[in-house]
């Protein structure tokens, strides 16, 4: 823009068409696309959710007081730690992946507002130790 704006402002900038080589075109995302892989590295699972967010967002589902109940991920971090794919690890709401895991900073229950990670556990549900589904899974092993 320095370089330029003398010429900008005073009219003397010439534009040119965008080449159409190169251009690839991005497709509408599946909801089949949304849903998450738990077996994935954090920093995979990690860049799925934020990519993903607000809409269509990243979703896993969660067995809550007998019945599964999807909950929508809007944000998302990376963090060191360990346990079986899935697994919610923490109050903090720290869910375990392939490798490492992700503290949803962020994160949604069907029918509900969006609210802070911790604050969604508070109500005790999902408890540590339940199990997210990951993507394609039908029921817990």
């Amino acid at each position: 823009m320095r370089e330029n704006w003398d010429d900008l402002t005073h009219g003397r900038l010439t534009f040119h068409p965008q080449s159409a080589e190169g251009v690839t075109y991005a497709a509408k995302i599946d909801k089949a696309e949304t849903a998450i892989d738990w077996t994935q590295h954090a920093a995979v699972v990690s860049a799925h959710i934020n990519g993903l967010s607000p809409t269509p967002g990243a979703y896993a589902e969660v067995e809550i007081d007998g019945r599964r109940e999807r909950i929508k991920f809007l944000r998302v971090e990376a963090v060191e730690a360990r346990g079986a794919s899935g697994a919610l690890l923490g109050k903090d709401f720290v869910v375990a992946c392939g490798t490492g895991a992700i503290r949803a900073l962020e994160a949604q229950r069907a029918g509900k507002s969006p609210m802070k990670g911790a604050d969604l556990l508070r109500g005790g549900s999902p408890a540590v130790g339940a199990r997210f589904l990951s993507r394609g899974e039908t029921a817990p092993p």
